[in-house]
């Protein structure tokens, strides 16, 4: 985890990765997703937690989650890199990118590990194409 990091946030990453981690997924923090090359020239990103699942013929799944906090996700400015992030990833990696928002993982508007899933679930089906 990054050390200046909000506590809410470190403990909205370990909920999720735990949901997900309980879910069947393999699950790291803090990832460098290496340089991706985009038509604005190459980039360097690191997710928040990078998920990896097994689907049942024996494919792999790699899934960047990112859990939104208040700070540095709600401007229009940083809305517009994180869609440009999102789409580079799948777009030029295959890499396709779950966002969260940090209440719903941790603090006074949190949901259910359910409702997490669904929405981890939804996002893939219909942002991606992806069924689990």
């Amino acid at each position: 985890m990054v050390g200046n990091e909000y506590p809410e946030h470190i403990h909205a990453k370990k909920r999720l990765g735990r949901i997900l981690r309980e879910k069947g997924f393999i699950t790291f923090y803090e990832v460098s997703t290496g340089i991706t090359e985009t038509e604005i020239g190459p980039r360097g990103y690191t997710i928040d937690c990078w998920g990896i699942w097994q689907h049942s013929n024996g494919s792999i799944q790699e899934i960047a989650f990112e859990v939104d906090g208040h700070k540095g996700h709600h401007s229009k400015r940083n809305r517009s890199r994180d869609k440009f992030r999102d789409r580079a990833h799948w777009q030029y990696k295959g890499i396709p990118t779950i966002r969260l928002e940090r209440p719903w993982l941790a603090g006074r508007h949190k949901v259910t590990d359910d409702d997490i899933w669904i929405e981890v679930t939804w996002q893939l089906k219909h942002k991606y194409g992806i069924v689990l």
